[in-house]
């Protein structure tokens, strides 16, 4: 029988806020970001909000080594570079 893997409920939850960040980014930056005049409001509440979310790249980076470096998690390289 397997053994059941426990999750890391805060690392499920900051990966949400991340998923979050990374959605408000692309709409940030899909409607129209560089094509408006830097001394615009919509300039300004859209660079607000891109900043505001750029966090979410380098959590990402941090859940994975949360989870790569837990001595408890079997992963071999060969595992590693086939999926």
């Amino acid at each position: 029988m397997m053994a059941h893997k426990q999750r890391v409920a805060y690392l499920d939850y900051l990966r949400l806020v991340a998923i979050l960040g990374v959605i408000t980014i692309h709409v940030a930056t899909s409607l129209n970001f560089y094509r408006q005049d830097y001394a615009s409001l919509n300039w300004q509440i859209l660079n607000f909000w891109d900043g505001l979310s750029r966090f979410c790249v380098p959590v990402f980076i941090m859940i994975s080594g949360a989870i790569f470096l837990n001595p408890d998690f079997d992963l071999s390289w060969e595992k590693l570079f086939k999926k």
